[in-house]
Order: structure tokens, then sequence, then C-alpha cells
């Protein structure tokens, strides 16, 4: 990542120098950069390089409607990490205004843009809305991806916690299984992420047992 860091902060440099700031590659090396960050998870560092490329792309190229989707997706997400959800909703409706000028209906990649913003919802506790939003992307990246691609598993994780937060752990637990069942099909790294989630669920399924059987000890001692 270092490597690649100075080897756009270099390219940057020479654009900016003898084309200005206007010039598209500036734009891209930018978001390239911002993405870069997002990755080593440094995501105050990447907001700023992305909304300067977003600032920059509406300055001087505004029909460019796949390039501003593109950024505003990445963006939301990065609001997404830093915990800022009403940003986060905020940026995808741009996105996705943008990617429908672009994109076909039922495109995957507007799809992931409705995931994200799904997510975003659930942690606010907006339930349904955030549901509808992640089962409708999943519907359409299965039609793209097929039922068993890793991608399915990380959107069933992440639905997952939807009906975790909710409260309906029995769906949360099915979720989790499956994507469970994909990772270990495909011996992906990010299974881990699917055993901490499962950890989290039986954590709670206990402490919910563990009252309620205070809860009837009380009563039969009122009794």
């Amino acid at each position: 990542y270092e490597k690649a860091i100075h080897s756009i902060n270099n390219s940057l440099s020479i654009y900016e120098k003898y084309y200005g700031e206007s010039h598209i590659r500036i734009i891209e090396n930018s978001y390239k950069l911002g993405a870069i960050y997002f990755e080593v998870g440094d995501y105050h560092r990447s907001g700023e390089l992305l909304e300067k490329a977003f600032f920059l792309l509406k300055k001087y190229y505004p029909n460019h409607n796949k390039l501003s989707s593109d950024i505003l997706s990445f963006l939301g997400f990065n609001y997404l990490k830093l915990h800022n959800y009403k940003k986060t909703i905020e940026m995808l409706n741009l996105a996705y205004s943008h990617g429908e000028k672009h994109y076909p209906k039922n495109n995957y990649t507007l799809a992931w843009i409705r995931a994200i913003q799904g997510m975003a919802y659930g942690e606010l506790g907006q339930y349904e809305q955030a549901k509808n939003l992640m089962e409708q992307a999943l519907a359409i990246w299965k039609q793209h991806y097929g039922h068993n691609h890793f991608e399915i598993a990380r959107l069933l994780r992440d639905l997952s916690r939807i009906y975790f937060l909710k409260g309906d752990l029995a769906t949360a637990n099915n979720l989790l299984t499956q994507s469970l069942t994909i990772f270990q099909q495909h011996r992906h790294p990010e299974i881990y992420s699917s055993y901490e989630a499962l950890a989290e669920l039986f954590l709670k399924q206990f402490m919910q047992a563990i009252t309620k059987k205070e809860e009837r000890e009380a009563q039969a001692l009122k009794a």
C-alpha cells in the first residue's frame, strides 16, 4: 500500500504541475488514492480525497455519471465506517441518482449501493427500510453471481445483522449459517466475520435465556 500511495502521489504532483486541477486524471487518481486509504483503514484521509475528487468532478465534468456514482458510493461506504449513517444515506442517494443514468435497471452496482444504504438504515433503527433494501439487493446479486458466490455470503452476513438488531435471532442465525456455509466452500478469509457474528448472537440468546429464567423465578417467589 505504501508503494501504491507513493506512486499515485507522484502522479498527482506531475498532473497538477503541468495540467492544473481540471485534468480528469487528477480526479481519477484522487479517487484511487482515497480507495487505498479506505483499504488501510484511514477513513478520515480517504474521505478527504474522495470529497476532493467529487468536488472537482462536479466542477469540471458534471455529466460524468458513472465516475460520480462510483466516487459517491465509496464516499457513502466511508461514512458508514465512520458511523455517520445519515451522511451515508445522503451520499448513496446521490450515488444512486447518478448511477441509474448510466447503469441498466437491476444492475449489481446499483444493488450494492442499496445494500450499503440498508446497513445504514439498520444502524439507525429503521429495520423495515433496511431489510427491504438489502433483500432487493440480495435478489439482484443472486441473479448476477449465483447463489453460492462469496459476495452472497457477505450480503447474507450483513443482512443477518439487521435481523439481529431487530431482535429476530432465529432469522439472523439462519442467515449467518448460510453465510458461513458459502465462506467455508470458498475457504474465504472473511469466514471469521460470520463466526464472530454467530458468537455475538449466541451470547445474546444466552443472556435472554438467563433473563427469562430470572423472571420465572421472581414470579414463582411472588406466587
